[in-house]
């Protein structure tokens, strides 16, 4: 039976017992086609609102968006592609203007479709472990669907499961899988994040504290729903929701997120409208897209040499402003087994006034000088203060924003390795002040997004999102491995 979330905290061998006592997971035929073709009946258009730069890595070959003027919008929407990503950065911004940026994008979303005959399925894309503004940014893009006379939202589909980076939903229970077990997610790091900490794993416990209802009046879908009844299961449930209901997704496969988007698919062409709260996974599990095969040596190539012409040293720069362990520990190996020149930027010292632009001028010439002779690796120093919080952080990446602006002003890099979200989303805006880009694909199954940047100054740059909270130890040292190989094929 499915454990009961209301008991006791849930041991991993309890999690582990639940999914003994249900089948094997499976999709039904032709789900992804089944859920593609619907979308192109409907004239839909998949509208990611992602409040990190990390969440395309389960998609390839579709437009993102870091500007969002009407033109932009525009451009994006008329690529053709049944994706678009709309990149907030929401996570790294107060709740104020994380809110104010949704319910604005929404409604001008939602107009400019109108005028190009689409339909926007808007998707909040969040982070896996459950950091980020909820309900806040749900609420409010639906408010900015209902000014720009959409139809009002039925549900809120919470569904965080990413199965490619080892976070599941068992019972309602939210976990991190290591080393083969199944670990709840409160009782990991991600759970003491200085801003978006929380206490419960149980998502119907996490939801209901988040939005102030009651446990009882937030909506699920079980592991059982999805397995022995299928889509026509979830979707049957889904057409009860009604007046705006958190509804809570199990999914432990990728075959249960097919199940789900197939389940929600048939929902929508009954008449019901939702707003998808979730993390990577569901994305192109929701466009009916396989899950993408990862970047070749030959492909890696093709996208280094699109920056042959611009005066590209032959060295790459990894940029880690990710201060959570895992990124640490991947750093210090990356360094050690590519030799990577390792400069530090001191957010002590950027965060005092006195201190702060003799510190990015330091880093900055070290930097570059690095650059011209070898791979470097330009990270903040590795020591966080507790009580940072959104505007310490926010100083810092400006910080580091602007050590690379100067860097890429004299030198460009044959790559560009960005590591963690915020760190992602303001190099490309700020520091490569590109507006554009295109997804081209991933370095590994699900994981790690390499984009080409579509406009700007730096239009071509081999750019690659590598979030702070997924790999194992040797991901980073093998993403500079793989991106080694590729310029080096050019030489």
């Amino acid at each position: 039976m499915l454990l009961d979330a209301r008991q006791p905290p849930p041991t991993p061998e309890r999690l582990a017992g639940c999914l003994a006592t249900l089948p094997g997971a499976a999709s039904p035929a032709g789900a992804a086609a089944r859920v593609a073709a619907e979308l192109h009946r409907e004239g839909a258009v998949l509208v990611v609102l992602d409040d990190d730069p990390t969440g395309s890595q389960t998609v390839a070959g579709v437009p993102l968006l870091l500007r969002f003027g009407d033109d932009d919008l525009a451009w994006a929407l008329s690529t053709g592609s049944d994706v678009v990503f709309a990149l907030t950065s929401s996570r790294a911004l107060p709740e104020r203007e994380a809110v104010a940026i949704n319910r604005t994008l929404a409604e001008r979303l939602a107009t400019v479709a109108r005028g190009l005959g689409a339909d926007p399925r808007i998707v909040s894309r969040s982070d896996s472990t459950l950091r980020g503004h909820f309900p806040a940014e749900v609420d409010a893009v639906a408010e900015g669907l209902r000014a720009a006379g959409e139809p009002p939202v039925d549900g809120i589909l919470l569904c965080p499961a990413f199965p490619e980076a080892g976070r599941v939903t068992i019972g309602s229970v939210h976990c991190v899988q290591r080393d083969g077990e199944l670990i709840p997610v409160a009782e990991t790091e991600f759970a003491q994040d200085p801003v978006f900490g929380y206490e419960e794993s149980d998502l119907r416990d996490w939801a209901a504290e988040r939005t102030g209802v009651a446990r009882e009046q937030i909506g699920y879908v079980n592991l059982a729903d999805i397995r022995l009844g299928g889509a026509v299961r979830v979707a049957e449930l889904l057409c009860e929701v009604r007046g705006g209901q958190v509804v809570v997704l199990d999914a432990v496969t990728r075959e249960d997120l097919e199940v789900l988007a197939l389940g929600v698919a048939e929902a929508e062409r009954e008449g019901r409208r939702f707003v998808c709260r979730t993390g990577p996974s569901f994305v192109s599990a929701r466009a009916g897209r396989a899950l993408p095969e990862p970047l070749d040596g030959s492909a890696l190539a093709a996208v280094a040499a699109g920056d042959a012409d611009m005066g590209a040293v032959r060295h790459g720069l990894v940029v880690v402003g990710s201060h959570t362990e895992l990124t640490t520990r991947q750093l210090v190996r990356a360094v050690a087994r590519h030799g990577l020149a390792r400069i530090e930027l001191d957010v002590a010292a950027v965060a005092r006034p006195h201190d702060r632009d003799a510190e990015i001028a330091r880093a900055a010439t070290a930097t570059a000088s690095a650059l011209a002779c070898g791979d470097v690796a330009l990270a903040t120093s590795r020591q966080l203060a507790d009580d940072a919080g959104v505007a310490g952080k926010a100083a810092i990446a400006s910080a580091l924003v602007a050590v690379v602006e100067r860097v890429v002003a004299s030198v460009t890099p044959a790559f560009l390795v960005a590591k963690g979200g915020i760190t992602s989303h303001e190099l490309a805006e700020k520091a490569l002040h590109a507006g554009r880009a295109t997804v081209l694909g991933q370095l590994f199954p699900g994981q790690v997004s390499v984009w080409r940047l579509e406009d700007g100054p730096h239009a071509g740059l081999p750019y690659v999102v590598f979030p702070g909270n997924v790999g194992d130890v040797d991901a980073l040292a093998a993403t500079v491995g793989r991106l080694r190989g590729g310029t080096r094929a050019l030489s």
